[in-house]
């Protein structure tokens, strides 16, 4: 399938948070190419958004039990033929070594910046609609006011404290999403339900339709079933509303 959209949907809470990072992640990357002021703005608020997630459990616990999982998974195959041994030889590698690294590490991700002022007084007002005005944050004001480049080498010193979380995320994301193919399904008249098996623990469903579709999937689910309606808009006020037409798409089941 060309031109695909992904639609994606997490099915216990830790897949949750770790959707969430990689989407802060990408968005902060993206804003740091960015020379403006607005963009730096929007880096910093991605940045202050991290670290909210980053302290609303004790995550680095939540990372390593993932990172052993996938490596005692991916260990179990080194006797079976067919496998790419070299391939697996390289994200076991990567595996250890974000595993030895945490590990290294008595401090929770990000640990440094929780008494850094400036960044604290940002947090403290971000939350607010249109908190961190000029008149509001003096201070946030004079630090735009450096060169576009001092900017984002602050931002990214900054965010080396988040170096270890932010790849453990993309090894743990990959590998989900890698660990099964796509299959076709029919949504009959808009509908499509589905009883997972207890034994086999579902992390993450992926669901595919062309990009340029009318219709896109509303997701509820939870370890023992999941249910998809597909839903189609108008064009000009984007109401939504539940379509009863059969609808082709392909979905994949995470379980690793």
């Amino acid at each position: 399938m060309e031109n695909v959209a992904n639609y994606e949907y997490p099915l216990n809470e830790k897949t949750r948070a770790f959707l969430r990072l990689e989407y802060l992640f990408k968005q902060l990357e993206y804003f740091l190419t960015n020379e403006s002021l607005w963009a730096s703005r929007a880096a910093l608020a991605s940045l202050v958004e991290i670290q909210d997630v980053n302290s609303g459990s004790n995550l680095k616990t939540e990372i390593l039990k993932e990172l052993e999982r996938h490596s005692a998974s991916l260990n179990r195959l080194k006797q079976q033929s067919g496998i790419d041994q070299s391939r697996l030889g390289e994200i076991l590698t990567e595996l250890e070594n974000l595993i030895t690294q945490i590990y290294a590490t008595n401090m929770p991700f990000g640990h440094n910046l929780k008494e850094n002022d400036f960044l604290k007084v940002i947090r403290q007002r971000v939350m607010i609609p249109g908190g961190t005005c000029d008149f509001d944050l003096p201070v946030y004001h004079h630090w735009l006011q450096n060169l576009p480049q001092v900017r984002a080498d602050m931002i990214r010193t900054w965010l080396h404290s988040f170096d270890m979380l932010s790849r453990s995320i993309h090894l743990i994301l990959k590998l989900v999403r890698e660990s099964t193919l796509h299959h076709q399904e029919v949504a009959e008249e808009g509908i499509y339900q589905k009883t997972l098996d207890r034994n086999t623990p579902c992390q993450l469903v992926r669901v595919a339709l062309p990009a340029d579709s009318i219709y896109y999937p509303e997701v509820s689910g939870g370890k023992h079933r999941v249910s998809i309606r597909f839903m189609t808009t108008d064009k000009i006020e984007v109401k939504a509303t539940q379509t009863h037409d059969d609808v082709v798409f392909k979905i994949a089941y995470c379980i690793i």
